[in-house]
């Protein structure tokens, strides 16, 4: 097994969240626009939900990866260095 340091986890924490944060905000925007069918196309009805609901699932997988990568950054922080 290789050995770790903290601020190699650290680093990869906030690249972590870095990537998720800039991805946030546009998952939130487009269940906003398919839940007000402002979308390209003609998806209706079943297959427009389905979609939206992939998309809020998405929204929600990198939302959970932002908050869990700063929580391991944090703990990064405050634990000795190795």
């Amino acid at each position: 097994m290789v050995a770790v340091n903290n601020s190699e986890i650290a680093r990869e924490a906030r690249l972590i969240n870095t990537f998720a944060q800039s991805y946030v905000p546009k998952f939130t925007q487009l269940v906003e626009r398919l839940n007000h069918r402002k979308v390209a196309g003609a998806i209706t009805g079943e297959e427009a939900d389905s979609l939206r609901l992939c998309v809020e699932a998405m929204g929600m997988l990198v939302a959970t990866q932002a908050r869990l990568a700063k929580l391991i950054e944090n703990a990064q922080d405050k634990s000795p260095v190795r």
